[in-house]
């Protein structure tokens, strides 16, 4: 049974993300441009950060560093900061880009996010450690809109949505050996 947690009315969330130590839920909001949280059940919702947003979209946490990281389409920008908003951080800033997931590889100190090419544009997949250095394209694919982003650490996968082509694909976490696992057709 669905239940509503959180009335649509007062959020637009696009990203999300799980503190499971702290009981916490927190969300971008793309259209009111700010990052919040509140407890599992949609109590105490709180504005983490408010200023500086354009169209925040993924988000992902590092609970064990205290830290979230998001992307931001309108600003163009990879960014972080502590759990509870404050200490923002530019890590990665483009000139102008399209994007949306954004996941963690704890283990290998690396983030990864996509850029998604609406149109005649390249969709990416991009890494970089977690401080914005040693930023590395991994996948590229002509006319892609590459959109979710999850890592299986475990077997050196990432895995992606690409709404172009719609179909979910894999890869080595380098980007080696691209496979299609869904393709919808639709």
């Amino acid at each position: 049974e669905r239940t509503i947690i959180i009335p649509g009315d007062e959020i637009t969330p696009s990203g999300l993300a799980l503190d499971n130590e702290a009981q916490k839920i927190s969300w971008t909001d793309w259209v009111s441009d700010k990052i919040q949280r509140s407890n599992f059940d949609g109590t105490e919702i709180e504005d983490l950060i408010t200023n500086g947003l354009e169209v925040p979209e993924g988000i992902t946490l590092d609970v064990e560093a205290q830290k979230m990281y998001w992307v931001d389409s309108g600003t163009a920008k990879v960014q972080r900061a502590n759990l509870d908003g404050t200490e923002i951080e530019d890590l990665i800033t483009y000139p102008q880009a399209d994007l949306d997931g954004i996941v963690l590889d704890e283990n290998n100190k690396k983030m990864y996010w996509t850029e998604w090419g609406a149109g005649a544009a390249l969709g990416k997949v991009t890494r970089a450690n977690l401080d914005g250095s040693n930023e590395q394209e991994v996948i590229v694919i002509e006319d892609a809109i590459i959109k979710g982003i999850a890592l299986d650490t475990k077997n050196n996968k990432i895995y992606w949505s690409d709404c172009a082509f719609d179909k979910i694909q894999r890869s080595n976490l380098n980007g080696t050996d691209i496979e299609d696992v869904i393709v919808t057709n639709l």
